[in-house]
């Protein structure tokens, strides 16, 4: 069981830091697409319009990422606590997986076996808690 706890941990990384590489990569394309609006509309000599297209899409793309970020976040803190042993991880990795679960098909299975590993009896035992 303790291979299936390691693969549970590494698996909600993965899937923390794929999903905070992509939020990081929305937001370098908000800026990206507001930069170049901006530039083309200050090239045709409307500087207003050109600040104004850089600071709408930036700050789009910023909150967009930045909450993407911060969502993704637990996931990890799930995985590196199910890698260390803590006590609280398995509770979150649980919560963690159940939102998962729409995501489909990947989201799905790694809901299924968030669940058969922490309510599984020798996941249990493995992981030092209990389900009342």
């Amino acid at each position: 069981m303790e291979v299936h706890i390691k693969a549970l941990g590494i698996i909600h990384l993965v899937l923390g830091a794929i999903a905070c590489l992509s939020a990081l990569a929305f937001g370098l394309l908000f800026f990206g697409v507001g930069f170049l609006g901006g530039a083309a509309a200050m090239a045709e000599g409307d500087a207003e319009a050109g600040l104004a297209a850089f600071g709408i899409l930036g700050t789009i793309g910023a909150f967009v990422a930045g909450c993407a970020g911060l969502l993704s976040l637990p996931g990890m803190l799930a995985g590196y606590g199910l890698l260390t042993g803590k006590k609280w991880a398995p509770i979150l990795a649980v919560v963690i997986g159940m939102l998962h679960f729409l995501n489909f098909p990947f989201g799905t299975a790694l809901a299924v076996y968030t669940a058969w590993i922490c309510f599984s009896k020798e996941g249990q035992d493995a992981l030092g808690f209990k389900v009342a």
